[in-house]
């Protein structure tokens, strides 16, 4: 069985000054733990609030709260020997943090020296909304060496060595194991001839999972004559012609198991990453696009499950996609197929297991049993849950509901008892994405 998700965008984010961080203690007060959710998500250039789908302005007066709000995501992702390792060298993070800018760059250090350590999904994933975070307002280097960070953070590369990040080479690497694996990658919209013929989706983009600063979007499928195929995104701002464009591809062998993921960012002569410009989208060999460990974002937050696309089949995207599906495929889940290293490994998950007698949620979907803290779920889980799922129920109700996801006790809003049969499919799921026991409501 398939499944499918439509992500709406919902309202603003406003967030005021937070309190100074502190080092993460776990139930120090003996009370059970409680969800640190993770609200923001590096995506398309920008920081996004993974609840509500819209892009998050940053200036001097929310930064440090935006940064608060990361580290503690962070810090509540690590656990065991990083966490102890983080513990001991965030001590010697000893700079003065008497104003708000001197705050700000604490916590990005800090998120800096978790993500070093631990390298978790979630962990990479704040470490890149931290580093936008202060794009345009401080240099990462700077910081360091003005938090007194540099031999702290020395160590913790040093404790999870990775390697160096990768490059042309590696690119090229890359794009030979995704042809190897009969995953197709192809040559420019303009000259490969497999490239169907674009299909315009600006009447429906702002559906669309993120609502980010493009207004215009286009689709282009591809199929290899050994049935691999590839579903590309053009996203653009029509009215803004200096502001990037997102072109992206998603491409999987004839089972939809072994897949690749390409974003329009090509290596500079400095072998750094730069993204192209629109009228360089048409001419450039997909086997030119940058290795995706060296990507702006992390295609491994949203893209999990059977198979590696989030669409919702009512809309034309959603009809484009379903139209390429692969008629048997494999009885496997997709996998990041070349993207497993000692620097960074992304993994899909195994489906999480249904609630005996109770299958909610999963009677239709194959969740992914993501780890706790993991982006995935506020970014797709609770916002799918909120918005399209179940199918044609949030649609009809008008105005604003009660937060369909389980309290710290297992209970829900006494307005959602209509939703009583997926109960205990959703507190299985908040119990995978906190970390904490599953609780079943004794209201």
């Amino acid at each position: 069985m398939r499944s499918t998700s439509l992500i709406a965008a919902l309202g603003a984010v406003s967030l005021s000054l937070l309190a100074w961080p502190s080092l993460r203690a776990d139930n120090e007060s003996g009370s059970e733990p409680q969800d640190s959710r993770c609200e923001f998500i590096a995506a398309y250039g920008s920081v996004v609030d993974s609840k509500t789908g819209h892009v998050v302005v940053v200036d001097d007066e929310n930064r440090a709260a935006l940064l608060q709000s990361a580290l503690s995501c962070t810090e509540a992702a690590l656990d065991g020997p990083a966490l102890a390792r983080y513990r001991r060298l965030a001590q010697s993070v000893d700079a003065p943090r008497s104003t708000r800018d001197e705050q700000a760059e604490h916590m990005f250090v800090l998120i800096e020296l978790a993500a070093a350590l631990s390298q978790s999904e979630t962990a990479v994933q704040n470490r890149q909304v931290a580093r936008r975070l202060i794009d345009g307002w401080r240099d990462v280097g700077d910081i360091v060496e003005k938090q007194h960070a540099t031999q702290s953070l020395s160590q913790a590369v040093a404790v999870r060595a990775g390697g160096a990040r990768p490059g042309r080479n590696d690119a090229a690497a890359y794009h030979a194991q995704c042809e190897a694996a009969g995953v197709p990658v192809p040559g420019p919209l303009a000259t490969d001839r497999r490239w169907s013929a674009p299909t315009r989706l600006d009447h429906e983009t702002q559906a669309y999972l993120f609502r980010s600063n493009w207004r215009a979007a286009t689709a282009w499928t591809y199929r290899a004559d050994d049935g691999g195929y590839c579903v590309a995104l053009l996203r653009e701002n029509p009215d803004k012609p200096s502001a990037p464009v997102y072109f992206g591809a998603i491409c999987t062998d004839r089972e939809e198991i072994d897949t690749c993921f390409f974003d329009s960012l090509v290596y500079d002569d400095a072998n750094k990453s730069r993204r192209i410009r629109r009228e360089e989208i048409p001419v450039t060999d997909l086997r030119d696009f940058v290795h995706p460990f060296d990507g702006e974002d992390r295609c491994n937050s949203c893209h999990l499950g059977k198979n590696p696309f989030l669409v919702n089949p009512a809309t034309t995207l959603g009809k484009i996609v379903r139209s390429m599906y692969a008629p048997n495929p494999g009885p496997g889940r997709f996998r990041f197929t070349g993207l497993e290293s000692a620097r960074e490994s992304w993994t899909n998950y195994p489906a999480m297991p249904a609630v005996p007698g109770s299958p909610g949620c999963m009677a239709c979907h194959e969740i992914p049993a993501v780890t706790k803290q993991h982006n995935f779920c506020t970014t797709i889980l609770e916002r799918a849950a909120n918005t399209t799922m179940p199918p044609n129920h949030w649609q009809n109700l008008p105005g604003t509901h009660a937060r369909f996801w389980p309290d710290d006790n297992g209970c829900f809003d006494t307005s959602l008892n209509d939703l009583s049969r997926f109960f205990p499919s959703m507190v299985r799921i908040r119990s995978y994405c906190s970390g904490l026991p599953e609780k079943t409501c004794k209201n």
